[in-house]
């Protein structure tokens, strides 16, 4: 039976020589899925002249949600991302920070094969979530959005369970170093490491990858938020004070 593919929403929100590289390379990876624009700043009259090329269908963040303890940009972050959990009506769907990630490859085909490999271990597992590792090395085993597919059957109301208590215990132990500020993705990791949603991390082994926009205090232990993963180690990581070792439950693909 084949496999269906899953809705790839690909969040772009940052304008800028760098984003758009992002974006195309996304848009070559995905090009036979059926892609969702997350976009608040391109409407279709106004498309730029290189997006003209692909296939898509724009979606504007709505949702908007009014308790949460955000600042500005991550509330924003928020509501963009759960507009997608509530404009999606698969099982399952891919959720893209496509302004601020890329792979170092042109090789589409590899990286095809490998998210495919994702959603096969993504279904067998029953998952919630399968994200690509940005910062459980780097920020106290800490889970993240960015590259990431998620189940649609989540019940996002255990968002509104967390208290402060919740987020004082989070974030104790990070005020040695830096700070995990509070959004969206620190929630949802409040949740699986209270074992209340099953998230887990994969890496893409032999493999370069940038978050461009990664916040500068990390810089000293993965300057320009670059990763490169190999033989289940970041190797790119350059801190003296953390272990490069890939944790032992990330998946390697």
């Amino acid at each position: 039976m084949k496999k269906i593919k899953p809705n790839v929403f690909l969040r772009f929100n940052r304008d800028s020589e760098d984003s758009r590289i992002c974006l195309i390379k996304w848009f070559e990876i995905f090009k036979d899925y059926n892609i969702l624009l997350q976009c608040d700043i391109y409407d279709y009259q106004g498309m730029p002249s290189y997006l003209r090329e692909y296939e898509f269908t724009i979606v504007k963040t709505w949702y908007r949600p009014l308790d949460f303890p955000f600042d500005s940009s991550s509330l924003n972050q928020a509501c963009s991302t759960l507009t997608c959990f509530f404009n999606c009506f698969d099982e399952y769907f891919w959720l893209i920070d496509a302004d601020d990630t890329k792979f170092f490859t042109e090789d589409y085909e590899d990286l095809r094969n490998r998210l495919s490999k994702a959603e096969d271990i993504f279904i067998e597992q029953k998952l919630d979530g399968f994200s690509l590792d940005f910062y459980r090395e780097i920020l106290f085993d800490h889970w993240s959005f960015g590259v990431c597919l998620m189940s649609h059957d989540i019940d996002l109301t255990l968002l509104d369970k967390i208290n402060e208590n919740d987020w004082e215990f989070h974030t104790k132990e990070s005020r040695k170093r830096r700070e995990v500020l509070p959004n969206i993705d620190s929630y949802f990791d409040i949740l699986r490491k209270r074992k209340k949603l099953n998230l887990k991390s994969f890496i893409f082994d032999d493999l370069t990858f940038q978050h461009t926009l990664q916040h500068k205090s990390f810089d000293r232990d993965l300057p320009n938020g670059i990763y490169t993963w190999k033989d289940r180690k970041l190797t790119t990581m350059k801190s003296r004070d953390l272990d490069n070792k890939i944790k032992d439950d990330i998946i390697s693909i």
